[in-house]
């Protein structure tokens, strides 16, 4: 007794195997020493003022708004597609497919003549 076994000191053990007092598996990362865990219900109780509250906020929407001028100007870089491209394009995908579902479609019914005759 007296060992700290998955953040129990004093675990108390039946025949080899050890107990844990905090009904806790371990995790990857801290294999369950003094990992306390943060409940959803949970609010961290924070001791910042009201101007440092503000001025973190007004941080917050800085990085937001200079995100997005970043996502305008790389919109603007983009080499899009003529419209006669995407047309030509979408024809293209759309002969494969038809080609590929009559493919598959003979397929399956060759094998499923061939299992009829096989259980006949």
């Amino acid at each position: 007794m007296g060992e700290v076994w998955e953040g129990a000191v004093g675990a108390p053990s039946h025949g080899n195997r050890r107990v844990a007092l905090t009904a806790r598996a371990p995790d990857s990362k801290s294999g369950g020493w003094g990992f306390e865990s943060l409940h959803a219900c949970q609010i961290a109780v924070g001791t910042a003022s009201e101007g440092e509250r503000s001025q973190e906020s007004m941080e917050f929407l800085g990085r937001v708004q200079q995100f997005f001028r970043e996502v305008a100007a790389e919109f603007r870089r983009v080499n899009w597609p003529s419209r006669a491209e995407v047309a030509r394009s979408t024809l293209v995908v759309l002969a494969v497919v038809v080609i590929l579902a009559l493919y598959l479609g003979a397929v399956d019914v060759a094998l499923a003549r061939i299992v009829g005759v096989i259980l006949k």
